[in-house]
């Protein structure tokens, strides 16, 4: 008999969870890692970032639109403006609609070819990988999407005998706090050495099985990418919205496999444990998968819509978040350099979802996009790493201040708009640099000299006969 392996663990090593650690350890990975600081990577450490002077705008602290003109210049050709940001490096900002749909256009162009270039017998590329001491302690991705290669990439683990011997032994037996929680799962008080091995190839075994599963799975990326759902064109925040309800799709995608298996079979157990949402659903006679009565079907629809979603928001939605979504959307920040593309887009986000929770169900297309109860949300606390990430990037610039750039293109337009603001600049910086002097002297009391500045200069005129 296979001993089961909860979806989870098998997830966990789809995204390179260590074998040995799931093959031994039934703690849940949620409470492993839930004392782990997210980050997005050592390349994007985000750091509180001070910009004066500054201005208010919704309860968000902004540098001057002067500091912001005497931030930008133009590279050597005239063609790309840059932003100098707190840190001293130079980003490439651009605001622009028209460039925004001019680059949209090319990119979908551009993912079309990608895709007529793959050839049906290379969509699944599946290895045979003998299992490594790396593999059991590091970790070993079972199935990803290359959407670079725009390829299905299947991994089967073979292992070999005299490898896996000196493992249970070296690692396993001979570790004491392993060895208990093998005694635990094994359900035997002091486990033979043939009864670990036996638990660990019985758990290889099963995640090999379960290729098929997973393989459903990453083709269902494949078709998301096809229909566009990694584009620009909408919010830091929505794409991490897109990425949470992409993976759902995915994991609706197995159910939909597995529920043709049980409606051909007749058998439960074509339904793995992970949907169990479902298979008691079937048990105590609630849905009746296949059946084309109205009733029944808007039911069993709104069910495998909203209990996946659910299952996959309870079991791994912190763990994505955590591996893979965070440096997504850090990395989506990174490779737009047109601001427009990272605006808020509400039209796009929905067609996109729609997309993804499109399925052939019952002989037609069904979207489960309206059965669903909620959009997936962002935890706070990834929201606002990324948040601060754009704003690092961007100089902590407003949605209007990028506008303005936007407006800027000519490099003889920016200098024109330098002399202007910077003799502006330097004139208030002046006065605030006077006034600071006066008051360190105890000429003048001032507590705020940013609120107080225009009164303080009156005071000033007023004195100003006054002998020093």
């Amino acid at each position: 008999m296979v001993k089961k392996i909860s979806r989870e663990q098998m997830m966990g090593l789809r995204m390179g969870i260590p074998l040995a650690a799931m093959a031994v350890n039934s703690v849940n990975l949620n409470a492993q890692e839930q004392d782990h600081t997210p980050i997005a990577n050592n390349e994007h450490q985000i750091e509180a970032q001070a910009a004066s002077p500054t201005h208010e705008d919704e309860g968000k602290t902004f540098i001057s639109d002067a500091e912001m003109y005497s931030r930008l210049q133009f590279d050597d050709q005239g063609e790309n403006l840059f932003f100098k940001t707190e840190d001293g490096n130079f980003q490439n900002i651009q605001y622009s609609k028209s460039e925004a749909k001019k680059t949209l256009k090319e990119e979908r162009q551009t993912l079309r070819e990608a895709f007529e270039e793959v050839s049906p017998e290379n969509v699944v590329k599946t290895d045979t990988i003998p299992v490594t001491e790396e593999h059991l302690v590091e970790g070993v991705e079972l199935g990803y999407y290359d959407p670079e290669q725009k390829q299905v990439v299947m991994r089967v683990l073979k292992y070999d005998n005299e490898f896996l011997d000196k493992f249970v032994n070296e690692r396993m037996i001979n570790n004491p706090n392993v060895y208990r929680q093998l005694s635990q799962l094994i359900d035997k008080d002091e486990p033979s050495f043939d009864d670990c091995k036996n638990y660990v190839v019985e758990c290889i075994n099963n995640i090999n099985a379960r290729r098929k599963g997973i393989t459903v799975h990453e083709l269902n990326h494949m078709k998301q990418d096809k229909n566009g759902i990694l584009l620009p064109g909408i919010s830091p925040e929505q794409s991490m919205i897109l990425e949470q309800t992409n993976e759902i799709s995915s994991n609706i995608a197995e159910l939909l496999s597995q529920r043709d298996e049980y409606i051909k079979t007749g058998n439960i157990d074509a339904i793995n444990d992970y949907f169990q949402f479902y298979k008691d659903a079937i048990k105590n006679k609630e849905i009746v998968p296949g059946s084309r009565v109205k009733e029944y079907e808007d039911k069993e629809f709104a069910l495998i819509m909203n209990g996946t979603q659910k299952t996959w928001e309870n079991e791994l939605q912190d763990l994505y978040m955590r591996k893979q979504t965070l440096s997504s959307a850090i990395g989506y920040i990174d490779e737009q350099s047109n601001v427009y593309l990272l605006n808020p887009n509400e039209k796009e986000l929905e067609r996109r979802e729609k997309s993804a929770l499109s399925f052939e169900i019952n002989d037609r297309k069904v979207c489960l996009y309206d059965y669903r109860e909620k959009q997936p949300q962002v935890p706070e606390q990834y929201l606002s790493l990324v948040n601060e990430y754009y704003q690092q990037k961007f100089g902590g610039l407003s949605q209007e201040q990028l506008e303005k750039i936007g407006e800027i293109k000519s490099p003889e337009q920016l200098n024109k708009i330098k002399l202007e603001k910077t003799a502006d600049y330097q004139t208030q910086k002046r006065k605030e640099d006077a006034l600071k002097i006066l008051e360190k002297q105890g000429r003048i009391v001032m507590s705020d000299h940013k609120s107080k500045s225009a009164n303080s200069v009156n005071l000033l005129a007023q004195k100003s006969n006054r002998t020093y």
